[in-house]
């Protein structure tokens, strides 16, 4: 199974919307297997151990059979990065047309990001806010 997943492999540069952790491109091996294709990007600085899991994610969508559809639509959140460059934002904002929810980047600095969070309400619209620390908190 591997030797035929392997014959069908392309890898791709995709460049990013944001810099993300100095990633400007994500490279992207993509596979097809009898039930589609698998794609598998971990990032750069993951270990083999890590990496594992979205490689098994990519085989496992590339040879078993999709499960039963429940529904044609699923609403995506839009990401926001750990920056407050206006302009930044204000693009991000609107290339995410219809999106409810926005999940942000925060953790480094407090003050930053509640500027950060402060700017996406005051573009008026409706939205849910989650944040994402990356690890950088403790319970406490």
């Amino acid at each position: 199974m591997f030797k035929e997943l392997l014959s069908t492999m392309r890898v791709i540069a995709l460049p990013t919307k944001t810099n993300f952790r100095g990633v400007t491109v994500r490279e992207v091996a993509l596979f097809k297997g009898e039930y589609g294709w698998g794609e598998f990007s971990p990032f750069l600085e993951y270990d083999d151990q890590e990496s594992s899991h979205w490689l098994a994610s990519a085989i496992e969508a590339a040879t078993t059979p999709r499960p039963t559809m429940l529904r044609i639509a699923i609403p995506v959140n839009g990401t926001i990065p750990a920056s407050n460059d206006k302009d930044v934002i204000d693009r991000l904002i609107a290339s995410y047309n219809g999106v409810k929810t926005y999940k942000v980047k925060v953790g480094d600095n407090l003050s930053e990001d509640i500027v950060r969070l402060a700017r996406i309400r005051s573009l008026g619209r409706k939205v849910n806010i989650r944040i994402d620390v990356n690890g950088l908190w403790n319970v406490e």
